[in-house]
């Protein structure tokens, strides 16, 4: 039996245009897979909002439940203000609830909106102030330090998305 009369060259024209597409298809699913690896993309973030992780951090486990059972509450009492505006109360754990009745979680991850104004004052090189309003904790970082602003300004970009 005899192998069937193959034209190679007509077979190239043939399957060049679904090869080239599924090229493309697979350099455009590789890039969009860096993107998101990088944290660089989420459509849901915005110029003006700062997002990060609030841990509790406590040597000692005894130390910390005790702690965590006293700080109730803490992550809706957290503040960052920025020099010449009033501050802004973060928006705690929106994925799900870490506190219950009788204690706060040791990590809370918060997020801080800002207007356009407050951005451009932070990028001008005002001043910021964290603080906790809560009764068992009540403190207040004043100013920054400036590496710290320095970075969070680096989170403020232009058109909207990191």
């Amino acid at each position: 039996m005899a192998p069937p009369d193959t034209n190679l060259e007509k077979q190239k024209r043939r399957h060049k245009f679904p090869l080239v597409v599924m090229g493309v298809v697979v350099l455009l699913v590789g890039v969009m897979m860096l993107y998101w690896l990088a944290g660089l993309f989420n459509p849901e973030d915005e110029a003006g909002s700062e997002e990060g992780s609030a841990p509790i951090e406590l040597p000692d486990a005894g130390q910390r439940q005790h702690a965590l059972r006293q700080l109730v509450g803490l992550e809706h009492h957290i503040n960052l203000q920025i020099e010449g505006y009033p501050a802004v109360t973060a928006i705690a754990d929106e994925d799900l609830p870490r506190t219950t009745a009788d204690k706060t979680s040791a990590v809370h991850f918060l997020r801080f909106e800002f207007t356009a104004e407050m951005v451009a004052a932070a990028r001008s090189g005002a001043s910021w102030t964290l603080s906790s309003q809560h009764p068992a904790y009540a403190c207040q970082v004043a100013p920054l330090p400036t590496q710290l602003v320095d970075a969070l300004c680096c989170d403020f970009v232009s058109g909207g998305n990191r």
